[in-house]
């Protein structure tokens, strides 16, 4: 992915879905990665720390975390970019692994947490392949302990492993152990806590107005208040400093770049025992999906109703994931299906109607590869 620079700092530009799809792509395509999810704090960590800032440049990715990161490059660097955040990200990551049959492995944190974040991960995700947890003892480990844990994970053969040690010691694990532990590593520090229940996310208008951070001050005051009262202060300095000698240096005004727009082909398939083909029921799907489509505020470009699968062409806003959009679809879509022919509802409930997975590629899929996909489906 491309990279802009924040001070000193580098930071990965993308839609959001794109951000999914490239974690995916390193777990496939390299043997061991890493991904940081950069706030103000990290950003300063990294403009006072040259050997930490090494450590970020290393990473594979580097998502715009906090909404000032987000903020910045909207306003000084022109690009519509939008907040890809670790406490968003988490679930979609763990919904799309399900989608996409791949293992993930939790590491850090406390046992407890742990414990409550599987339980309502294989609540939530059924099918998801979640191949290991292990939270480490709070100290140094020995040279000893670090290959039985390396040995651990890579045994468990995960594809994404999920890491909460808290910044930046979690960055800095990433980097000494990428080339050791097989598989994408992700830093993603509290959004364990979040997803766990163990403690709330900030309100939806304190997000937007990047006040998250006070709502995180306001849970943990005796630990957050002196890295908040300088990290946000310098990072306000930087950027006031950046401010004028960007405008001393530009002057006149620049448009701003929307790099991100991506479509993609769907393929989404019911239940083998029903099929699709009757006319009633098709005006309902193709009223249904464009409706959603409408109201996700993606762009529905093309779409057929076949006897046993659906495949839609949709091109996906910046702050979209594709499997929100397809969740958000069988559920509406399904309510008003059975809505309409309640003969339906015998031996179904509600998202059960469909199969598991989707097929979604941002290729030309031609109707043989959608046919074996099916019939995989199918089997």
């Amino acid at each position: 992915m491309l990279k802009e620079n924040i001070f000193t700092f580098p930071v990965s530009v993308g839609s959001y879905q794109q951000f999914i799809d490239q974690i995916f792509h390193l777990s496939e395509h390299q043997d061991s990665s890493y991904v940081c999810f950069a706030n103000v704090h990290m950003v300063v960590e990294g403009y006072n720390d040259p050997a930490f800032n090494a450590v970020v440049r290393e990473a594979d990715i580097v998502t715009p975390d906090g909404q000032p990161v987000a903020l910045f490059l909207r306003l000084f660097k022109k690009i519509n970019q939008v907040r890809v955040a670790g406490l968003d990200v988490f679930p979609d990551l763990l919904k799309e692994a399900q989608a996409r049959g791949k293992s993930i492995y939790f590491y850090g944190t406390t046992d407890d947490v742990l414990a409550k974040i599987e339980e309502k991960a294989r609540r939530e995700y059924p099918e998801l392949n979640i191949c290991g947890l292990y939270s480490p003892p709070f100290r140094k480990l020995s040279d000893e302990e670090e290959e039985a844990t390396i040995r651990m994970i890579n045994d468990a053969r995960p594809d994404l492993v999920f890491v909460a040690l808290g910044c930046p010691k979690q960055e800095n694990w990433m980097a000494q152990h990428k080339g050791k532990v097989k598989g994408c590593m992700l830093g993603l520090g509290h959004a364990f806590k979040v997803y766990a229940g163990v403690s709330t996310r900030s309100p939806q208008w304190m997000q937007k107005l990047s006040l998250e951070w006070a709502y995180r001050l306001y849970q943990e005051p005796g630990r957050l208040w002196k890295r908040y009262f300088y990290t946000n202060s310098f990072f306000l300095f930087l950027t006031a400093k950046y401010a004028l000698f960007h405008r001393l240096s530009s002057p006149g005004t620049q448009k701003s770049r929307t790099i991100f727009k991506c479509d993609y082909h769907i393929v989404w398939v019911p239940l083998p025992r029903f099929r699709l083909l009757s006319e009633s029921m098709a005006d309902t799907f193709q009223h249904e999906i464009n409706e959603v489509c409408r109201r996700k505020a993606c762009s529905l470009k093309a779409l057929e109703i076949h006897d046993d699968f659906i495949h839609f062409k949709v091109s996906i806003p910046p702050k979209i994931a594709v499997a929100n959009l397809i969740e958000t679809l069988k559920s509406e879509v399904t309510v008003n299906l059975f809505k309409n022919n309640p003969r339906l509802k015998t031996g179904y409930s509600g998202k059960d109607f469909w199969t598991s997975s989707n097929f979604i590629s941002t290729d030309e899929l031609t109707e043989a590869v959608i046919k074996r996909y099916v019939k995989f489906q199918e089997t």
